[in-house]
């Protein structure tokens, strides 16, 4: 059983760190977006 909650929480952790690494994408993103835009 303790293996199973370890599997699952490293799961909920990957996918966590997934949904965080794609936000930070998109703020990135929306910035250099903004940065170019304003510069021109």
């Amino acid at each position: 059983a303790e293996d199973l909650v370890k599997m699952y929480t490293r799961l909920a952790n990957q996918a966590r760190q997934a949904e965080i690494t794609q936000e930070i994408t998109e703020i990135v993103g929306g910035a250099d977006a903004l940065a170019a835009s304003s510069s021109s």
